[in-house]
Parts: C-alpha cells; sequence; structure tokens
C-alpha cells in the first residue's frame, strides 16, 4: 500500500512537471510569432476637461481629466483601433469637446513631473468633479499615421525580446484644451526585460 502511494506521487510529480514544461513551450513559441503590437493612450495637460468624441478604440474611458506630465496615472490607456488589431490605420480623425470642471472634491497642483525640461506651467489635477460640456468647443484634427506605420518603432514592434517580452509600439494623444498632440513611443510588454 505504502509503495503503490509513493509510485503515484511520482508519476504525479512527473504529470505535473509535463504539463509546465509544455506551458513553457508553448508559451516560447506563441511568443516568437510577431505579430505588431500597439497601444494607445490619451493625456490631458490643459485647462479643462476633454470628451473624446472619435477615435473609438477597445478600451477606457471617453473623458479625459486634466493631469500632470509624467505621471503614470494622469494617462489613460485606451486599447487599440477596432478594426486595427495588429496594424495602424492610414489616417485617425480625433474629435474632442471641451468640458468645465466644477465642484471638484480635490484640486491638486503641481510643476510638471518630466525631469530635465523647460517646463515651468503649474498644472492642475481635479478629481471628483461635475462637467458640463461646452457645446462652442468642439475641435477635430486629422493625424496621417503613414509616417508612423514606416516608423522604426512600428518595424520593431511585435518583436520578441527576452523573458517572453515584445517590443509595443505607443500612440499617445496628447490634449492641451484647443490642441491636440500625437506622439509614438515605445516599451517592452514586460517589466523585466
Amino acid at each position: 500500500m505504502k509503495i503503490e502511494l509513493n509510485i503515484m506521487r511520482i508519476y504525479r510529480r512527473y504529470f505535473l512537471f509535463g504539463i509546465v514544461l509544455l506551458s513553457m513551450l508553448s508559451i516560447f513559441v506563441s511568443s516568437g510569432c510577431s505579430k505588431f503590437l500597439y497601444a494607445t493612450d490619451m493625456a490631458n495637460y490643459g485647462d479643462y476637461g476633454v470628451i473624446v468624441l472619435s477615435p473609438e478604440t477597445t478600451l477606457g474611458t471617453n473623458r479625459i481629466r486634466t493631469g500632470i506630465p509624467g505621471v503614470r496615472d494622469d494617462i489613460i490607456d485606451k486599447g487599440r483601433f477596432p478594426d486595427h488589431p495588429h496594424s495602424l490605420p492610414d489616417q485617425v480623425v480625433v474629435e474632442w469637446q471641451l468640458a468645465k470642471l466644477s465642484d471638484c472634491r480635490r484640486v491638486d497642483k503641481y510643476n510638471s513631473a518630466v525631469p530635465k525640461t523647460d517646463d515651468t506651467k503649474i498644472y492642475i489635477r481635479k478629481l471628483g468633479c461635475t462637467w458640463t460640456p461646452m457645446k462652442d468647443k468642439v475641435f477635430r484634427k486629422v493625424f496621417d499615421l503613414k509616417e508612423a506605420q514606416k516608423s522604426e518603432l512600428a518595424k520593431r514592434a511585435g518583436e520578441r525580446i527576452r523573458f517572453g517580452s515584445k517590443r509595443v509600439m505607443t500612440i499617445m494623444f496628447i490634449f492641451r484644451d484647443e490642441e491636440v498632440e500625437l506622439r509614438l513611443g515605445g516599451f517592452a510588454s514586460n517589466s523585466l526585460s
């Protein structure tokens, strides 16, 4: 009886080891499949709240509160463009509406958190506010992404690095009230890389 239990334990260990080995192998093989990876982010460094009317994305809210440059919590992850899971569209139309933020529970004032810049503006983060859309403050800008598609960041996006990590291209829209700018960047999908 004792011998049978020991044999069962040994078989169970080999079985579990085999499952772990197959899982690791499948992760390694699937991470080698190089697909274009990207993520869109949005941030608002203006004085008003921003209601994003377009583009549609797979994640996130359409309301972006005011924030501070360099603070990750003030950047909204928006996922990807719905019809382009592994590619970028040729162009993106960004439409937004400004909103007054009133009766805020909390208002914080900060300098920019981006080191080594000449940015002397005081940024205000407003939390828990009442949003009042401004009907006469709707804006639209078209971004051509053809150059971004040919960029070095795009060529390397999806490339495997190590520890199952891949390079991810970021497309960030930064709102400053009546203006919006596009910034490209990148990161590793696994923070250990």
